[in-house]
């Protein structure tokens, strides 16, 4: 059945009919092809029943996309069922269990459940979107894995404070008749392990099973997938272990590694060629990878053009490299043509990164797409104290409570709440309390005498008083204590407040800039990448989609891999999402570095190291 377009490997998954089979495609080997056409030889040349085949993707616009291609190529509607993981089993407990809740918590009320909890054990003061969505991420990690909770849980919490957190997020979550993600997950595998009647209804209208991205499969998908199998285990799972990014998830790609543990007879069918990306970048990209050593031995090629050749490109400072990566985004982002349609990417380790470049092209009046929700420093808990901070300096010595509160020990002052008893506390009554404490009047003028100093500059100059003389830098690293992660995260995000700060000079002038920014970061987050012009995202977000140029900065030693991956296994997954970024490129590949100065050297990425043997190096 092979056709000119397509390879013989490609030819042999899609004729694959009955019993297991794992699909190993690399970047670019057209798996998306592959699973529209294998559905479409089972029902014109096997007449299986479309109602019978289930198609499994990890998110709904993979299973639209995927269904709308399907439907083009068959001409029309096909009772085949697409969907995700999440779909298809919260259909399934819903066909069974009548009583079940109405519905999923959305990430809103899980955020507002978690502050409750929070506030209620008065374990953290921090209800910042991304502190919160933290945790939230750990209960579904502790929710998807046989693991046990341990002394990783999150940031500032210990094991034992997270598990109580954990139970009365469940606590909540049930009095508001509601359910989670992976609470979903957990009801169907427990109905289809003790319900045989459901067990065989499912199997008989499930007869084929196809699963894209089976490398980020976690063990309960895994489980309930088991389940759903006929004798036959007519599994067809596609997907590329050096892809697999998303072990904070609680994806194993050790099950793809080792599937054939659980299915004889598995045929193992590899699709080598990449048909994206120009030659050079194929080269690089199979060069980082192949340092990693848990993987499926794969020899990747193409047929395409060697193209340009991968540059690498070393900046003295990070301003130095903004001002290139901008003008040179800008540049291929107004490129028209055959090979050059202006389809640009700025791709970044982390959103605080998506964040600071995104402003970056604000600032030059260069229009950008981002397309998730950046990190907005002026939503962060920084930004309120430096507010409350600057109300406080300008009320003349009358301390509205609102704004007191919140920051009198921070840093620590030894003031307490019981004295705050007034809408409006003023300075010298509030001293006139402490007399007989010496080190709290002391602290209480040097508060004074702060606010009368921030009160008079500007407000770049004013917050990094509020952080390095105040002590707010100091506060916040003794509130990280061991955990090295939590503050590294605090300044870099101080650091970001500060920059977007920088040429401010009135309380007004930051209330303004602080809505428009807003405003315009989310505006942006809605973009789709279905146009020309420049995007910017992490890693992360970028999987599965292609550009025909890409931009990677940053590529420093404890930025990638960061300072917290110090296992191999976390190497390894570092230099995957590594890995994925670079193979987004389909003709022009960027990648840059600051080799710093003075005492602010850097270290280039380790990943960088076999690229420069398939690259041109530009020391800027």
């Amino acid at each position: 059945m092979r056709k000119p377009d397509l390879s013989l490997d490609q030819c042999k998954a899609i004729s694959h009919t009955y019993g297991p089979a794992l699909v190993i495609a690399g970047p670019g080997s057209g798996k998306t092809t592959v699973i529209v056409k294998r559905i479409l030889n089972l029902i014109r040349n096997e007449h299986i029943d479309p109602s019978n085949i289930l198609v499994i993707t990890f998110s709904k616009p993979a299973a639209l996309e995927m269904q709308s291609r399907f439907e083009k190529q068959a001409g029309g509607y096909e009772p085949v069922t697409f969907g995700t993981f999440h779909s298809i089993f919260y259909n399934i407990i819903r066909h069974h269990m009548k009583n079940v809740a109405e519905g999923v918590a959305t990430d809103a009320l899980k955020r507002n459940i978690l502050k409750k909890v929070l506030r209620d054990i008065n374990l953290s003061d921090n209800t910042e979107s991304e502190y919160l969505d933290l945790i939230i991420k750990r209960i579904s990690y502790y929710k998807n894995s046989s693991q046990k909770a341990d002394d990783r849980t999150i940031c500032d919490l210990d094991t034992k404070s997270f598990l109580r957190i954990y139970e009365l997020y469940n606590e909540h979550l049930r009095a508001a008749s509601k359910i989670d993600f992976e609470d979903m997950m957990l009801m169907c595998k427990k109905l289809l392990s003790e319900n045989k009647q459901a067990r065989l209804f499912w199997r008989e209208r499930f007869k084929f099973i196809l699963i894209d991205e089976f490398q980020d499969i976690n063990e309960l998908q895994f489980d309930i997938v088991r389940l759903l199998l006929t004798k036959e285990n007519n599994i067809f799972a596609v997907g590329d272990d050096d892809q697999s990014i998303y072990g904070f998830r609680g994806s194993k790609p050790e099950i793809m590694r080792e599937v054939d543990r659980y299915f004889k007879n598995l045929t193992t069918i590899k699709l080598t060629c990449n048909y994206r990306s120009s030659s050079s970048i194929v080269k690089a990209s199979d060069a980082v990878i192949k340092q990693n050593t848990v993987r499926f031995e794969k020899h990747l090629h193409t047929e395409n053009d060697i193209g340009e050749a991968v540059r690498i490109m070393a900046f003295k400072d990070e301003e130095s490299q903004f001002e290139q990566l901008v003008k040179t985004a800008d540049m291929y982002g107004n490129k028209t043509g055959t090979n050059l349609k202006g389809n640009v990417a700025v791709l970044c380790r982390t959103n605080l990164a998506v964040s600071r470049i995104a402003r970056e092209f604000m600032k030059r009046k260069i229009d950008c797409h981002v397309t998730q929700k950046p990190y907005d420093p002026f939503e962060s808990v920084i930004y309120k104290d430096f507010t409350h901070y600057l109300r406080l300096s300008y009320s003349g010595g009358e301390f509205d409570a609102n704004d007191l509160i919140p920051v009198m020990n921070k840093p620590l002052r030894y003031i307490s709440r019981s004295m705050i008893n007034k809408k409006v506390m003023d300075i010298t009554l509030l001293k006139g309390l402490y007399q007989d404490k010496e080190y709290v009047l002391r602290a209480l003028k040097k508060l004074e005498y702060d606010l009368n100093m921030i009160r008079k500059m500007d407000m770049f100059s004013a917050f990094n008083y509020f952080r390095r003389v105040i002590g707010y830098d100091e506060y916040m690293l003794r509130m990280s204590g061991d955990n090295e992660e939590r503050y590294e995260i605090y300044t870099k995000q101080a650091d970001l407040l500060m920059f977007c700060l920088k040429d401010l000079t009135t309380y007004e002038a930051m209330i303004e800039h602080a809505v428009k920014q807003s405003q315009n970061m989310e505006a942006r987050k809605t973009a789709k990448v279905n146009e020309t012009g420049i995007y910017i995202m992490t890693y992360h977000a970028s999987k599965g989609l292609e550009f025909d140029t890409v931009i990677m900065p940053g590529l420093m030693e404890g930025e990638i891999p960061s300072k917290k991956s110090i296992t191999k296994e976390a190497i390894e997954e570092e230099r995957r999402m590594f890995y994925v970024a670079m193979t987004r490129a389909k003709t022009t590949l960027i990648m840059s570095y600051i080799v710093g100065k003075n005492n602010e050297k850097h270290i280039k990425s380790r990943f960088l190291e076999p690229v420069f043997g398939e690259a041109k190096t530009i020391i800027c």
